[in-house]
């Protein structure tokens, strides 16, 4: 314990943590939250590319690619959506969860 005139105060504990994570840990959580993205990101393009292959070699449902990547990460748009209205960015996008298993398109 340390005193003061005024007051009495506990000494610091020398393993005690603080309650935030510190910069280099938030750094570190972002780094991870970044890498994620990418592959999810990259996971997304490949099956968009997919599905415009599948589309000029004639296949039954090209757009089976893209919508499995989407059900996977729920980001399937409401029924009757409007295309335009997705693509305006006025429709409500869900956060993409991490973790989430990859397609095996």
């Amino acid at each position: 314990m340390m005193t003061t005139a005024l007051t009495t105060f506990p000494a610091p504990a020398a393993t005690a943590r603080p309650s935030h994570p510190s910069v280099e840990e938030q750094v570190s959580a972002l780094k991870v939250q970044l890498s994620l993205l990418g592959a999810e990101y990259g996971e997304l393009l490949a099956h968009a590319r997919a599905a415009v292959a599948a589309a000029e070699r004639g296949e039954a449902d090209p757009v089976g690619y893209v919508r499995d990547v989407l059900a996977e990460h729920g980001q399937l748009p409401a029924a009757g959506a409007l295309p335009a209205r997705l693509l305006s960015g006025t429709a409500r996008i869900t956060p993409v969860q991490s973790g989430s298993a990859g397609c095996a398109r």
